[in-house]
């Protein structure tokens, strides 16, 4: 049975894969028929070795932290901080080489808008996560894609990555 997410450092990451797993866009790259197959494309910090792409990693960055916001006994505190979740799939067909870099990269800043922005319509609705702020500092790069993870025997297989940021505050996420 998986652990249950409890607390400051768990509820966010979690209250993150269960907004990412409503992205219509995300659903359509991974395949799957509603969110919860979505889900199982969504990992903590690392995927395992057999993980089959596309994927995300969910990963609570070290600046989240519980804050003071007023004084009194007891003290009031909020949750805030940045949540990265770093995002790698295998580059289309139709894109892959050195001289397709272009169309691979709109293709990734497409899909990361695209998931961004559909996260963003959810957000802060309905118990889902509370996001101040969306950005994507990195990528799109290009990764070396397991070729067990996909079931290819030819190398190399180019992926692409990009890493997207939630500002969250205002409670456990």
């Amino acid at each position: 049975m998986p652990v249950a997410a409890t607390g400051m450092f768990s509820l966010p990451v979690e209250n993150a894969r269960l907004l990412l797993a409503q992205s219509a866009t995300w659903q359509s790259l991974t395949g799957a028929a509603d969110e919860d197959e979505a889900y199982d494309f969504i990992y903590l910090d690392r995927a395992p070795d057999s993980a089959e792409y596309p994927i995300a990693l969910v990963i609570l960055s070290d600046d989240y932290a519980a804050r003071a916001y007023a004084a009194g006994s007891p003290y009031l505190f909020a949750t805030s901080g940045t949540i990265s979740i770093h995002f790698e799939m295998v580059i289309p067909e139709e894109y892959q080489g050195v001289a397709n870099w272009n169309d691979a990269s709109m293709d990734m800043r497409n899909k990361m808008g695209a998931i961004c922005q559909e996260c963003l319509d959810l957000a802060n609705v309905d118990g889902n996560l509370f996001i101040e702020s969306a950005s994507m500092p990195e990528g799109p790069i290009l990764v070396e894609i397991s070729q067990r993870a996909i079931g290819s025997t030819e190398l190399p297989v180019n992926g692409i990555g990009a890493t997207l940021l939630w500002t969250t505050g205002g409670g456990l996420g």
